[in-house]
């Protein structure tokens, strides 16, 4: 292969990064994802699949590079990093999880070689590449259709990557059109596929949005205080931090809503007041409560109302007699035989773990329901592997970077009931980044959640596209499973989302600001996907494979010495 015919393959595989990071936010150029894989099929176009897969990691490196850039001014401003370590952090990010689409490629490149239509081939090659490579931050690309909502609606049959192999499928189409320089059998059948998919949209949105109007409602009021990492965690801003989200509730009480919605780790006082126990009433509560520096797991009340003791100022719902949903830090007391089976910290046993954890609370303050968050932030909450690496060695990684988070993970649990008109709602709940987890949104399918209810912090990542990246990538888990989402976060983006994946309202970054919505209580649906996850991507490898089995099938070509 020429010198020049390398630069152009790498240009086009360039070519390919670029429209996919422009598909997204912040740009949410939607329509370029369906043009996107074109140019990398150019470029691999008759090559091994070695070179492929050396293509593709151009291109997803670079769609990388240009949807990650936030990554880097994290790690410089909250990791405390010189320009040169987080810029190398970032491309090491980049370069990993671009691996997904030389995985891709190579499997695509593959596939052809052995008779695969090339529809087919890449379709299936970028799906199933999303489906099996790790990442820290996993994206498909068919979240870039989050807008386009007719051609999302196709994740309640095969998940988002089923979106992908759309994509990936009318690439390839335009791909060998290009090169034929004509419409080819390929570019057909993608089309009628993608105008398919966007006609069964049309038709699922308008019977969701009936089944929406007909549900009965959550009136749901959600609090976005505005209040960024610096401002968090100091004794001197956790009292002011608190009066915040109360004055913003007490306004929600005000226009009647029936639950209010504070984000993640938003309650934290400088002390808290809890009751742990039994109680037949909010005074016995009151009376048996005590002040504690933590919150105990097993916190049974937070009593606000009645008596005069100071403690009851710290209480979350002063101000306002609402159900309040909201994000703290619990933690458990461990015993000796406890702290010995997980890892040190700094050379010392853990006498408590923490739980990065959702609360629900009554109108006088019991607890009707906890969940602590399952998967757990790697390096920021959790460091990947200590636990085993402690288990099996007695080395606690923990010793050596006592700095990092170690929250104790969580199990998901099938929702927390919230009582409403003689009957309860049932909210599955999601703590963070689990909210783009589809394989999380599964496991809490079993609960039947009626409303889904996401808890997050994106202050980490400033003022940047990643709140906008994170709200498109959580859209999808509504669609899945027919569930409305609502999404309160620190400093925005907070956010309702309906049925149909359609975001309803919505709160600028880095504003105070509250939002209401009489919320449909929609059961979860056993949609396809939430029944068989992502099959439609295994099937479309499956339809890759058919040229070649069927060739094994016919045996080997018996040659006739030219003869008729």
């Amino acid at each position: 292969m020429s010198k020049r015919t390398s630069l152009r393959s790498a240009a086009l595989a360039v070519l390919t990064g670029v429209l996919v990071f422009l598909s997204f936010p912040p740009w949410g150029l939607w329509w370029l994802a369906f043009v996107a894989v074109a140019p990398l099929a150019l470029a691999c176009e008759g090559t091994s699949a070695r070179r492929a897969a050396a293509l593709g990691l151009i291109a997803g490196t670079v769609a990388n590079l240009g949807g990650f850039y936030w990554i880097a001014l994290m790690l410089r401003v909250y990791g405390f990093m010189p320009w040169v370590a987080a810029l190398a952090l970032y491309l090491a990010l980049a370069v990993q999880q671009g691996a997904i689409w030389a995985f891709g490629a190579a499997t695509a490149r593959a596939l052809i070689a052995r008779g695969a239509p090339p529809a087919a081939a890449w379709g299936a090659g970028l799906g199933v590449a999303e489906l099996l490579w790790p990442t820290i931050f996993p994206w498909d690309l068919g979240a870039s259709q989050y807008t386009n909502l007719w051609a999302a609606q196709l994740a309640e049959l095969g998940g988002v990557t089923a979106l992908t192999v759309l994509l990936g499928a009318m690439g390839a189409g335009v791909a060998t059109a290009i090169a034929s320089r004509r419409p080819t059998h390929c570019l057909i059948v993608a089309t009628i596929a993608t105008v398919a998919a966007h006609g069964y949209g049309a038709v699922r949105v308008r019977q969701v949005d009936s089944d929406m109007a007909a549900a009965a409602t959550l009136r749901v009021g959600m609090v976005q205080a505005n209040i960024g990492v610096d401002e968090k965690g100091g004794h001197d801003t956790r009292d002011a931090n608190l009066e915040r989200h109360r004055a913003l509730s007490a306004q929600l009480a005000g226009n009647g809503v029936e639950l209010v919605v504070w984000p993640e780790t938003a309650f934290e006082a400088s002390r808290y007041f809890a009751a742990r126990g039994t109680f037949a009433s909010a005074a016995d509560a009151l009376a048996a409560a005590e002040s504690e520096a933590i919150l105990p797991r097993d916190t049974a009340w937070l009593p606000h109302e009645g008596g005069s003791r100071g403690e009851t100022e710290l209480a979350p719902q002063r101000g306002f007699a609402v159900p309040l949903l909201t994000g703290v830090v619990m933690v458990s007391r461990l015993t000796s035989e406890q702290a010995a089976a997980i890892p040190s910290r700094a050379g010392r046993p853990r006498r408590v773990v923490g739980h990065n954890a959702a609360i629900l609370l009554d109108r006088d303050g019991r607890v009707l329901g906890s969940y602590d968050k399952s998967l757990l932030m790697p390096f920021t909450e959790t460091l990947p592997g200590a636990e085993w690496l402690f288990e099996h060695t007695g080395i606690s990684l923990y010793d050596w970077i006592p700095d990092a988070g170690a929250f104790f993970v969580g199990h998901p649990t099938e929702g927390l009931d919230l009582p409403h008109d003689g009957d309860s709602v049932r909210l599955g709940i999601l703590v963070c980044y689990e909210d783009i987890m589809a394989g999380f949104g599964r496991a809490i399918h079993a609960g039947r959640p009626e409303v889904l209810v996401n808890l997050t912090n994106d202050a980490w990542f400033l003022d940047t596209a990643e709140p906008e990246l994170h709200l498109a990538l959580a859209t999808f888990r509504t669609i899945e499973q027919r569930v409305p989402l609502v999404r309160s976060t620190n400093t925005g983006i907070s956010a309702f989302v309906d049925a149909a994946g359609r975001i309803v309202s919505r709160t600028p970054t880095y504003e105070e600001a509250t939002l209401v919505w009489d919320v449909p209580r929609m059961p979860a649906a056993s949609t396809p996907f939430m029944r068989f996850g992502p099959w439609l991507t295994w099937l479309a490898l499956a339809i890759a494979f058919v040229p070649l089995a069927a060739r094994r099938l016919r045996g080997p070509a018996v040659s006739t010495g030219g003869q008729r």
